[in-house]
């Protein structure tokens, strides 16, 4: 988070199961976001950059790329997309296997696209400062996860696990939290609720008309079961999803002016 004294910055990924079975069958990190401040930071400004990295490649193959990496500048407009940038504030390096970002405050990621890792590298003056999943960099590693689930990872993990034959996860029992919800006290009144969290990811609902631009998304339906899903398990946890889908909707538009209209 933002203080007077340093300027936040926010990273955010999405990961997707590939099940070729064969020697890299498994989870890739599929997307990034990061949103910084420029070195002219002033408590209470809106950050000003984006970057955000997309693998369009929806094949079942562990190794398969087809990156989009962006660049949007809010301030003055320019999109970079696919290409090395280099201002005052941030410096992008793409190579043939993997990304390098670089800000202006220290903070630096580097991605291995054959590999499917995202280091982050911060400096000493964000410690104690952080939040998030990851803790708030304390020097104490017991600390680094949710705090709820600090001393219980096993739960922390089922509370995602979705129905799966035997062969891909064998840890506890399968985790059916819609049905879950529906079977317990009030059930239907809060599968209900749940339902209209994520209404405005499912077409033909009242809230529908929200995403009306966003038509030409074919992966919508995806998006309403992760939402629902989350959503049955906790009533805030529809909102990174609904906020994911109207990112991608956004950045796939971005993609089309870049590739029709040569922003810079």
């Amino acid at each position: 988070d933002d203080t007077p004294e340093l300027a936040g910055f926010d990273i955010d990924i999405s990961n997707r199961r590939r099940e070729d079975w064969g020697w890299g069958s498994g989870s890739v990190l599929d997307k990034v976001w990061v949103e910084f401040h420029s070195r002219n930071y002033n408590f209470g400004d809106s950050k000003r950059y984006l970057f955000y990295m997309n693998n369009l490649d929806n094949s079942n193959s562990y190794s398969n790329t087809d990156l989009q990496i962006y660049l949007h500048d809010y301030e003055t407009g320019a999109s970079y997309l696919n290409t090395d940038f280099q201002n005052a504030d941030v410096e992008l390096r793409i190579y043939s296997d993997r990304y390098e970002l670089k800000l202006w405050n220290g903070v630096e990621l580097n991605y291995g696209h054959s590999s499917w890792y995202l280091d982050v590298f911060v400096p000493e003056c964000y410690k104690d400062a952080l939040s998030g999943l990851c803790g708030n960099w304390d020097g104490n590693s017991d600390s680094q996860m949710a705090s709820d689930y600090q001393n219980d990872p096993d739960a922390f993990g089922d509370l995602y696990m979705t129905r799966r034959t035997s062969s891909i996860c064998t840890h506890g029992q399968y985790f059916e939290p819609c049905e879950t919800l529906r079977d317990g006290p009030n059930g239907a009144a809060l599968y209900q609720e749940a339902l209209t969290r994520c209404s405005s990811l499912k077409d033909g609902t009242s809230q529908a008309y929200l995403f009306d631009s966003c038509s030409f998304m074919s992966d919508k339906q995806d998006y309403f079961n992760v939402c629902l899903f989350n959503s049955c398990i906790q009533d805030d946890f529809a909102c990174g999803t609904i906020y994911s889908y109207a990112r991608s909707c956004l950045w796939r538009k971005r993609s089309v002016a870049v590739g029709t209209c040569g922003l810079r």
